[in-house]
């Protein structure tokens, strides 16, 4: 019988048996939890970790095999480019901001979010500038310590040097 201070991962090295294990986590947005409170709504994100291990003796009490094989499958998350906030929108003016298709970015007030008919409909931000006072404190020194954009990408994709 091995020893069961050890590791349990050891545990079939000490019996010289072999050692099968299995391991399966994963999320149904079915039974997600609302994420979104306004409109009720739970997270469409699907996952799951999958595993198994096996270890089984070579030589008995001399060489072992251990082996391991893991599977994540998560769409919750992507390999994105990122964006850095111009001079502008460090000051809470997205005026001169625009999507990909060249129409404004409009920033709406959270603040103002009301459902009519069922649909939530919010107001956007006069001007489309965030005024100072609705700024929290520490993402404003969080934004400070950030550096500037470098470059930008045009909206056909090609790579241009930002005036930012």
């Amino acid at each position: 019988m091995p020893d069961r201070s050890r590791n349990a991962n050891f545990d079939h090295y000490a019996a010289n048996a072999y050692d099968i294990g299995g391991h399966y986590f994963g999320g149904d947005p079915d039974r997600n939890a609302v994420s979104n409170r306004i409109t009720r709504q739970h997270s469409q994100n699907t996952f799951w970790n999958g595993g198994a291990t096996l270890g089984l003796p070579i030589m008995k009490n001399k060489l072992f095999l251990f082996s391991t094989f893991e599977k994540q499958t998560d769409t919750s998350y992507r390999a994105l480019s990122y964006t850095l906030p111009t001079e502008l929108e460090r000051r809470g003016d997205f005026s001169q901001s625009y999507n990909a298709e060249g129409s404004l970015r409009v920033v709406y007030d959270p603040l103002t979010s009301r459902i009519v008919n069922g649909v939530v409909v919010r107001d956007p931000f006069p001007g489309n500038v965030i005024p100072a006072k609705r700024w929290d404190p520490l993402a404003s020194r969080l934004l400070g310590n950030l550096w500037m954009p470098n470059w930008c990408t045009g909206s056909s994709g090609s790579r241009r040097t930002c005036s930012c």
